[in-house]
């Protein structure tokens, strides 16, 4: 019995368009931001339930700020994929990356600022940067 192997099929074209890295570029800074943002929220999570725990006069509204900090850095995630997988509707989640890093603030904004500006950046970048633009009229 003999097995047929299939031929080698040809490459597919890579791109040689040097704006076809931008969108990856904006969703690799916005799930970064995201991550920065989700992890500080967690850290302080595990930290205000120690203290409220704890002998402490600490009330137990001190562990909202975190949880909203972890729902913002979630959503950023959840949109900055959204946005790299359809880019058609870009401009709507680049605003909704861009706000949900702003709002981030309310839970600590991710290691002193770190990640909402990088999640700022990504939601900028994924409004302006248009990934069916050419090399030739590419700003870049």
């Amino acid at each position: 019995m003999s097995v047929a192997f299939p031929t080698p099929e040809a490459a597919p074209e890579v791109s040689e368009d040097p704006g076809s890295v931008w969108p990856t570029v904006a969703a690799g800074l916005g799930w970064l931001g995201g991550a920065l943002i989700s992890g500080e929220a967690l850290l302080l999570l595990g930290w205000g339930s120690q203290v409220a725990g704890s002998n402490l006069a600490v009330s137990n509204d001190l562990l909202w700020y975190p949880a909203f900090g972890l729902a913002f850095g979630l959503l950023v995630v959840a949109l900055t994929a959204i946005s790299y997988q359809r880019p058609r509707y870009r401009v709507g989640l680049g605003a909704g990356i861009l706000l949900l890093a702003l709002f981030s603030v309310v839970g600590g904004g991710g290691f002193d600022g770190a990640g909402l500006i990088l999640a700022s950046a990504g939601g900028i970048l994924a409004i302006s940067i248009d990934p069916d633009r050419t090399a030739e009229n590419s700003p870049f």
